[in-house]
């Protein structure tokens, strides 16, 4: 079960500072983002990630829960990227 809460954690993560680019804000919602919503989302990202961290350290132990980390890291990232070049065909 802590995996999937880590990679879920990451991907938010990941969603979050992907929506705070400029291309894929275009691409993804039509529209730009004001600078404080870009701002927010920054943050938000980086803060999934780091919670993600915390999640696989606390669950799995210094030396396995970075090692995970990583992993969740990895996955939520090409799942990020299956999901954008999906989204950005279909439009």
């Amino acid at each position: 079960m802590s995996h999937i809460v880590g990679t879920i954690l990451s991907l938010a993560g990941f969603i979050a500072l992907c929506l705070a680019m400029p291309r894929h804000q275009r691409d993804l919602l039509g529209r730009a983002l004001s600078e404080g919503g870009v701002c927010a989302l920054r943050l938000t990202g980086f803060c999934l990630l780091g919670l993600s961290f915390l999640q696989a350290t606390w669950s799995l132990g210094w030396a396995y829960g970075v090692i995970s980390w990583l992993g969740y890291m990895s996955l939520a990232a090409w799942i990020l990227i299956l999901l954008i070049s999906w989204r950005t065909q279909r439009a």
